[in-house]
């Protein structure tokens, strides 16, 4: 389960095992009832005061129809018919990434319906042609030898067994055909110690356990 940081307005740093991101949570600190603001484990410093900005805004490009582009850099020339975009708070920031998994919930919504017609046209004209097998029509089989050769219906284990298949792909049908949900983030702002891939500690020197 994620940890993430937080800190309220008495100055109090919590940290909080949570199943799912939250902007705000109850302190509890000394029973402190107050709720906490998510800060990012680099937010806190001493060189600047508490609550002062203390990230470097993450920077995109945007143009007027809302297409959005990533800089490899904050100082990147800025493509034409683009601007420059500063997310220079965590309410920004998270009001981006909200924005880019709704537009992207859209267009895999889209693709998935795409998908199911194809496939349930697929699904129907290769139920007609063994309709049309079962009812005596002949097919193309191989003997003992892998010879081709034309064979007519279809034997009762066959059937058995086409029967069994058209019951497996009908309620798959009726359960419906679920989707993955888009996840986008902003992975400086989410990822902490508690979630990070191992994989990335050695060459980063990211810390999991803080001292």
């Amino acid at each position: 389960m994620p940890m993430y940081d937080y800190e309220c307005s008495q100055g109090h740093r919590t940290e909080h095992f949570l199943p799912k991101f939250a902007e705000r949570v109850q302190c509890g600190e000394d029973g402190c009832p107050l709720e906490g603001e998510h800060r990012p484990a680099f937010w806190y410093s001493s060189q600047v005061p508490r609550f002062a900005q203390s990230f470097s805004p993450v920077v995109i490009h945007r143009d007027a129809s809302g297409n959005v582009r990533f800089p490899g850099a904050a100082d990147a020339p800025v493509p034409q018919g683009f601007k420059k975009v500063e997310l220079s708070t965590m309410h920004d920031i998270r009001k981006f990434e909200n924005e880019m998994n709704k537009r992207d919930n859209v267009k895999s919504e889209k693709f998935r319906e795409a998908r199911g017609k194809f496939l349930d046209g697929q699904l129907a004209a290769n139920r007609k042609a063994v309709d049309e097998i079962a009812a005596g029509g002949s097919w193309q089989g191989t003997d003992g030898r892998g010879n081709i050769i034309e064979r007519k219906g279809i034997s009762p284990r066959g059937m058995k067994i086409l029967d069994q298949l058209r019951a497996a792909s009908k309620h798959k049908q009726e359960q419906g055909r679920a989707g993955a949900r888009p996840e986008f983030f902003v992975e400086a702002f989410t990822n902490n110690a508690s979630n990070r891939e191992d994989h990335r500690d050695a060459s980063t020197n990211w810390n999991r356990v803080r001292k």
